[in-house]
């Protein structure tokens, strides 16, 4: 049987401020640790970035800053860089709060070496890792290796950068001889340690371990870097880079205007004990960590997969882990960065896991991100959201949500006894998830972390507790009863969906669901193995071909292309957008929104990832014209539902078969059929059905056999007839482009002639 693991100890330097208390205390109040380094020298590499904001830990010798001569002496500090620095102080607060090593040992494991394989100090070890690093170790001994060659290189060079050094000095420091690990997968770096950490313990290699990440790179470099993947928060048009920009209203997680995150610094380290170790101790147990889960997306190096679905499975896995259903959960700490793609994500995770899996009711489960006070730590981020969590646990209340004035994401869901869940991801996908639950008499807490979108993340689920305090900043996200009957769930359902306060969050993931029916039918891709060899086919446009299938591709004979994909997506979006003008001004603009929203970002992702066209200017030029494209495609095909069939299939043969004079009539007549049905379909449809994300009723897909068996008696013959009207503007209009709804004659082969 595997061994308990509980916390004992917290220890953190966060930009806002040194000392776990301080932070938390801060953190509560809204205020922000964000700051601009557009002053700092040399001004000259600051001022060219397009961002400048950042989470810098305070520095001076007040309350609450940042002083090395504190936690370190000369020597020391010539030998550490910042982030090690850093975690040695956290490690230090831990430690002192759990009273490890025990005051008759002493904190001096120099003389250990010894020590027995049963010693306290070899039953400890450290488990802390970083995402950079020292990057401006890497950048001046580069410089100086340039200009002055070898002599110019520091003998500390390499222990400097080394991303386990941090672990290492730690474990020098104190004598510490259990296992000694360093982990290092970006943005899920400290949740990945404590996960590990956590196994070491229950696995019996150790009863006390150290745990948690450090980064320290606010550098130039590493914003140049992050702001050319464009993955940086940047003021507003007109804002400027530098002072004239308020940083601290530039990380947004979860609100309409987020546009990246914001890079931090600091250090956050809990210490892990066996639960009878801690009990025999007698310590106060802060929380335990009862679950853990990690998953990779194995989609993109930067981005998570859309769907979420690697976060998700993080966090299942966790819950899993610890014995708990979803509906137990009560508060997410969300890795929520800021990001367009990173928050749709994870919200969509979270969404499938809560909503889909079993919440009972409105007050199940909170969901925030911590990021918009003191940004993204990077290598620290999943384990300052870890000590955010047990204190959320152990002070019965949640962190609110900083920067969150245009919602687009629901923040949770509320229940009777809480878990608490947090979630981190990083770049290559990895994804990690852990939980913790709070403490009890018999010093048994029930917390949970769940697992972030973007990358390895660990997850902590809240414990069994209602919140004292107000969750400003938080909103939240109503569920029916399990015990309800159908009906019930579908009445209460639509009403939530209808309701102001979760109408973000419910449209989002209703238009979601949608949005992946309109996708589907032309889908298509490139081989890697073809773009290595330089074998993709073109277009005399230059427009490239994949691979598709399906009834657009085969049986209505339209290319495997983008512009097909972007007219088939569009068409089918406008039929929704036909339906959702039904409800109130405010519903229809929000959710015809969201559903082109998620048009244009996936029409981004396909031009980069699919067609690599790697420049942003000119992917943001295609889609302009998209965008032109998508407004005349609903000027366009509402004329022709209004005036008539012969001008809806001009618009159709405009648009979506490009004009081209060989198109079959039927193909052209069977499209015509078949958004006239579905318009009928979807105007039968109960609004609680289309609100509901009951998308997969909404289509069913055109057949040239069976809607021409609607046609032909006798729509096919009215249809001909109206197009053999506009023989004689389609014939006038061949040696440019067609005139507005002009199409060609029907020939006796039951093809359009050449206009």
């Amino acid at each position: 049987m595997l061994r308990r693991v509980v916390v004992t100890g917290l220890g953190a330097v966060t930009p806002l401020g040194v000392g776990v208390q301080r932070t938390w205390q801060r953190l509560l109040a809204g205020e922000s640790g964000i700051v601009s380094l557009a002053g700092r020298a040399p001004q000259e590499r600051w001022k060219q970035l397009p961002s400048t904001v950042a989470g810098a830990v305070p520095e001076g010798r007040g309350e609450g800053e940042w002083n090395a001569d504190d936690w370190l002496d000369a020597a020391e500090q010539r030998r550490m860089s910042r982030f090690t620095q850093f975690a040695i102080a956290a490690t230090e607060m831990a430690l002192t709060q759990a009273r490890w090593p025990p005051s008759e040992l002493g904190k001096t494991g120099r003389n250990t070496a010894a020590a027995d394989d049963d010693s306290p100090y070899a039953r400890t070890g450290v488990c802390l890792g970083s995402g950079i690093g020292n990057l401006e170790e890497l950048y001046d001994t580069s410089m100086a290796y340039a200009e002055g060659g070898y002599k110019r290189v520091s003998p500390l060079f390499v222990p400097r950068i080394l991303l386990n050094m941090a672990a290492g000095h730690i474990s020098m420091r104190y004598g510490f001889q259990g296992p000694n690990h360093t982990v290092s997968t970006a943005c899920t770096t400290g949740a990945h340690s404590l996960g590990d950490a956590a196994r070491f313990i229950a696995m019996g290699d150790a009863d006390v371990m150290v745990a948690g990440g450090a980064e320290a790179c606010l550098h130039p470099l590493t914003l140049a870097g992050f702001a050319r993947s464009r993955s940086l928060a940047t003021p507003p048009a007109g804002a400027g880079t530098g002072d004239t920009w308020d940083a601290r209203q530039s990380c947004r997680p979860f609100d309409r205007d987020r546009n990246g995150f914001v890079v931090a610094e600091g250090a956050a380290v809990l210490l892990l004990e066996e639960l009878g170790h801690a009990r025999a101790r007698g310590v106060p147990i802060l929380a335990e960590l009862c679950g853990y889960g990690c998953s990779g997306d194995a989609w993109h190096m930067t981005a998570p997969h859309p769907s979420g679905i690697g976060a998700l499975r993080a966090m299942r896995r966790a819950l899993q882990s610890a014995g708990l259903r979803p509906r137990d959960v009560d508060y997410v700490n969300a890795h929520a960065t800021g990001t367009l793609v990173g928050d749709a994500a994870e919200a969509a995770a979270i969404r499938t896991l809560m909503l889909d899996e079993g919440v009972a009711d409105e007050s199940t489960i909170t969901v925030s991100s911590t990021k918009g006070a003191v940004g993204h730590l990077l290598g620290a981020a999943g384990s300052i959201e870890a000590i955010f969590s047990v204190l959320a646990i152990n002070d019965n209340t949640q962190p609110i949500m900083c920067r969150h004035a245009r919602p687009v994401l629901p923040a949770g869901v509320k229940s009777g006894d809480s878990i608490d869940d947090d979630d981190d991801s990083g770049g290559g996908g990895d994804n990690d998830d852990s939980s913790y639950s709070s403490g009890s008499k018999d010093g048994g807490q029930a917390c949970s972390r769940a697992a972030n979108s973007r990358g390895h993340r660990p997850c902590a689920a809240p414990i069994r507790s209602r919140p004292r305090r107000g969750s400003r900043g938080v909103r939240h996200f109503h569920a029916t009863p399990r015990d309800a009957n159908i009906t019930e769930r579908l009445g209460d359902m639509a009403r939530q969906a209808m309701r102001r306060t979760v109408a973000p969050y419910s449209a989002f993931g209703a238009t979601r669901e949608m949005y992946q029916k309109c996708t589907q039918p032309a889908a298509y891709s490139i081989s890697e193995e073809a773009r290595r060899t330089d074998n993709v086919p073109t277009t005399e446009d230059g427009e490239e071909i994949g691979v598709g299938g399906g009834l657009w591709h085969d049986e209505f004979n339209l290319l495997a292309s983008f512009s097909t994909w972007s007219q088939v997506t569009m068409l089918h979006m406008y039929l929704l957008v036909t339906r959702l003008r039904c409800f109130d001004k405010e519903t229809y603009q929000m959710w015809q929104s969201m559903l082109s929203d998620h048009f244009f970002q996936e029409a981004e992702d396909k031009m980069d990832v699919v067609h690599h066209i790697t420049s942003r200017g000119l992917r943001q030029r295609h889609l302009q014209d998209l965008f032109m494209a998508w407004r005349g495609v609903i000027v366009a095909y509402d004329e022709g539902l209004v005036r008539g069939d012969a001008v809806l299939a001009a618009a159709l043969w405009r648009n979506l078969f490009k004009a081209r004079p060989e198109v079959d009539l039927r193909h052209l007549a069977a499209v015509v059929s078949w958004m006239r049905r579905s318009v009928s379909r979807l105007g039968q449809m109960p609004d609680e059905s289309v609100l509901l994300r009951s998308a997969s009723g909404i289509f069913s897909w055109p057949s040239p056999e069976a809607d021409l068996a609607l046609v032909d008696r006798p729509a096919t013959q009215e249809l001909r007839a109206l197009l053999q009207q506009h023989k004689e503007n389609a014939s006038t209009s061949a040696q440019g482009a067609p005139a507005e709804n002009d199409v060609p004659e029907a020939n006796g082969k039951g093809q359009l002639a050449a206009a």
